[in-house]
């Protein structure tokens, strides 16, 4: 649980979301970013039938997270 709450805080940081805000409302938690990386965000969310872009955050952060397990376990792979 602590990876993932780092990783929920990292995402958090980058986007300039306040750790007391909820990720569900848009204007909340994409009103820091650039026009241009919100409306990307935007249409993520509506071409990809996420329900909000917190959603569509989320499966960023989990996607993230797969991609750091399977290159921890190709180090450990190479290097045993």
């Amino acid at each position: 649980m602590g990876a993932t709450l780092d990783l929920v805080q990292v995402a958090r940081a980058r986007l300039g979301i306040d750790s007391d805000k909820k990720l569900g409302h848009p204007s909340a938690s994409l009103g820091p970013l650039p026009d241009a990386l919100k409306s990307f965000v935007d249409e993520q969310v509506a071409e990809r039938g996420y329900g909000t872009s917190s959603e569509y955050i989320r499966e960023l952060i989990r996607k993230d997270q797969d991609r750091a397990q399977l290159r921890s376990l190709l180090l450990q792979g190479a290097a045993s």
